[in-house]
């Protein structure tokens, strides 16, 4: 469910003078997070290990992977914006701020 729709309920939540969005639309949003979490866990399996004598430390994992794992640890963390309005949907500063504007606007 989360497909692009989560911030403009935020932003419909937030003109209507709520502080959290409704416990359905939390739940439903909370769903289809876990949703796709799984369907990007079935596409990003963990590696099996490597045939030979056993290696010590942790094994190298994608990007994707370690990603999948955050989202999988955090859900809390990354959905926090839905349950207290004054957490920005996103960190993104110059996003934020309606500064950086337009696909070829680079800094340095």
């Amino acid at each position: 469910m989360l497909q692009g729709g989560e911030d403009v309920a935020v932003e419909t939540a937030r003109e209507a003078g709520l502080a959290a969005l409704p416990d359905a639309d939390l739940d439903r949003f909370h769903q289809g997070y876990l949703h796709i979490v799984d369907v990007g866990d079935a596409q990003n399996p963990v590696t099996a290990p490597a045939p030979g004598p056993p290696r010590r430390g942790r094994r190298k994992q994608s990007k994707a992977r370690n990603l999948l794992d955050r989202f999988r640890d955090h859900p809390d963390g990354i959905l926090a914006f839905m349950r207290d309005f004054a957490v920005p949907f996103t960190n993104n500063w110059s996003h934020a701020a309606g500064g950086i504007t337009g696909r070829n606007a680079t800094c340095g």
